[in-house]
Formats: structure tokens, C-alpha cells, sequence
């Protein structure tokens, strides 16, 4: 017995993937003015997307990193307007998430960001 999914289903999750980005993901993305990842080594399609997404619609990509010791690609890290690291209950890492986001802010109203 196989785990592999049958070609009808990876259609189907192909299928429903594009549906969502179409109708919420890339809505909300041109929406905003910037990208807030969250990170916690887990590779998926849709962190994929959404990345994908801010880079595409040039959107200011904030990554945040949760776990000891996570690795984060150095192209990432050169695209990322900021990567902020620590731990889920870390105060200081929370502080330099809202410090990170706050600079955005005030950069846009500034006129850095469209």
C-alpha cells in the first residue's frame, strides 16, 4: 500500500490551492502594504506562495523566525526586508517583531512603500 497520492488528487490539490490564492490570498496580498512570514522550518506550498506573492506585488516581506536554531537561506534573508528570530514566548523577540513592523509603518507614511 502506497501513501504516494493518486494524479487525481494532487490535481485536486493543485486545483484547490490556485482556487484559494485566486480568491482570498492574492486579494488580501495587493491589499496590503506589506508581508509578515512566520517561519518554523516547515517548508510548504503556501509559505512558498505567499513569499512568492510579496515578491511578485513588491510588497516589503517581514520574516519571522520561531525555533532554536532555525535555518533560514541566506536568499531569503537578502529579500526579506527584515528577519526577526527567537523563541514563540520570547519578550525580546516579540519587541523586535513590533519594533521591525513599526519601522515599516512609519516608512511608508513617510512615502518609502508604496
Amino acid at each position: 500500500m502506497s501513501d504516494k497520492p493518486t494524479d487525481k488528487e494532487m490535481e485536486e490539490f493543485w486545483r484547490g490551492l490556485a482556487d484559494g490564492a485566486h480568491a482570498d490570498q492574492i486579494p488580501k496580498m495587493r491589499a496590503s502594504f506589506m508581508c509578515l512570514s512566520i517561519l518554523d522550518g516547515t517548508v510548504d506550498v503556501k509559505l512558498a506562495l505567499e513569499i512568492g506573492l510579496a515578491l511578485l506585488l513588491d510588497k516589503p516581506l517581514v520574516v519571522v523566525a520561531i525555533g532554536k536554531n532555525l535555518k533560514i537561506s541566506r536568499r531569503l534573508r537578502q529579500i526579506a526586508e527584515v528577519v526577526v528570530e527567537g523563541e514563540v514566548f520570547d519578550e525580546a523577540m516579540k519587541a523586535k517583531a513590533a519594533l521591525a513592523i513599526e519601522k515599516l509603518v512609519r516608512r511608508r507614511r513617510e512615502g518609502s512603500f508604496q
